[in-house]
Order: structure tokens, then sequence, then C-alpha cells
């Protein structure tokens, strides 16, 4: 196992630093506190939303939302459906932004989301992210962009919500 302690304490402490805006809550330092980044889908697909629990259970959610601090997770582990478990636990009020390619990247490479636990039957697709890639499957790419825009309320919430964060949401 990683350092679990270590991990939550250094949260805690930029939920109270002047340093901080921004908390980055990551694909691979939470299953690695854990000691699931590798060979366990399942434990790394369950281990920011544990990890969140974690944090809520001794108040430093709250502490991060009372600074005015702002949380964003990096990436999806295995699957878009952690956004509905984050969803469903009421944790989605304390992430402010959520980035991942997965929509894009798994469809181009032929794979459309799917009604397994985590969305993604087989788990993270592995390989590298082309940022060069020229084609691909662009019918699973609109597959999984619909996917993901219901999953957070419909495609009229999306571009309302994502244009009032950035202004930078482009209708697809």
């Amino acid at each position: 196992m990683g350092d679990f302690e270590g991990l939550v304490s250094s949260f805690a402490w930029a939920a109270h630093s002047p340093l901080v805006d921004y908390i980055g809550f990551s694909i691979l330092n939470i299953p690695n506190a854990y000691g699931v980044e590798q060979n366990n889908k399942l434990q790394r697909y369950l281990s920011r939303m544990k990890f969140v629990n974690v944090l809520d259970d001794e108040g430093i959610l709250e502490q991060i939302k009372r600074n005015g601090k702002k949380i964003h997770f990096l990436g999806m582990v295995d699957g878009p459906n952690e956004i509905e478990l984050m969803r469903l636990n009421g944790y989605d009020n304390y992430i402010s932004t959520w980035d991942s390619s997965c929509a894009v990247w798994y469809g181009l490479n032929g794979i459309k989301f799917d009604s397994s636990p985590s969305g993604a039957v087989n788990g993270k697709f592995e390989e590298e992210v082309d940022f060069n890639i020229k084609t691909g499957d662009t019918q699973a790419v609109e597959y999984n962009l619909t996917y993901i825009d219901e999953m957070c309320g419909g495609d009229e919430y999306a571009q309302e919500h994502w244009s009032e964060q950035s202004g930078d949401y482009q209708s697809h």
C-alpha cells in the first residue's frame, strides 16, 4: 500500500493553504495510496469514491468548500459511470471541474460505453492517447459524448453548465 495517511494529510493541508485554489483528485495518486493502481480494476474504479468518502467523514470536504477551494477530477479511472457514482452519493456538488478524453479516445478506437457497472466493460483503455490521430470511429465518439451529456443531466444542461463555467463549450 502507498502512503494513504500522507495523501489525506496533504488534502487537509491544501484545504487551508492560501497557496491553493484547485485541488486535483488524480486517477493515479488515489489508487496508488490504496495500493490498487495495477491489476485490480474494481478496486481502482472505486478508489476515488472511497477516498472522497474518507475526506467527507473527516470534515475535509466541507473545509475545502468553506475555504473557497475547488476540486478538479483528473481523468476517469475505468469508465464514465464514475460520474454517476459521485452524483448518486451526493459528491457531485463538491466537484468543480472534471476532465477526461475517454469519450473521444474510446470512440476513435471503436469502443462505445456500455451498460456494465463502470460503463466500460473492459475498464480503462490502456493505449496512450494519440493527440495527432487523424481518423477513427466518429459515430462511437458521438455516442460516447451523448452518453456523458445524458449522465450529466442532458445536452441542454451540459451546454448551459459548461458555457457558464468556461465559455468554451462547443456543441457537437
